[in-house]
């Protein structure tokens, strides 16, 4: 299901209980992650697609369906603002 992203080298990140905060270095932004956007965050250079919903479907107890539409939307918003890239 496509590359693995992997972070690139100018981020920051800190996991704050279960949620983390991600912050671009380069550019000085932000970005807030509830629980399910820390799990995949820190899951997202060890697995592919199938991998990221599984572990969320597994640590919140919900359907495969809503977990991939989960993941890929937020894959989408890390590669978009530039804080994941295709291996």
């Amino acid at each position: 299901r496509g590359a693995r992203p992997i972070r690139p080298s100018q981020l920051a990140w800190q996991t704050i209980g279960d949620e983390a905060v991600v912050m671009s270095l380069a550019e000085g932004r932000v970005l807030g992650l509830n629980p399910t956007g820390a799990l995949v965050w820190s899951l997202v250079e060890e697995r592919d697609e199938d991998g990221l919903v599984a572990a969320v479907v597994d640590r919140f107890a919900v359907g495969s369906e809503g977990a991939r539409e989960d993941v890929r939307g937020f894959l989408s918003l890390l590669r978009e603002r530039g804080l994941v890239v295709d291996a």
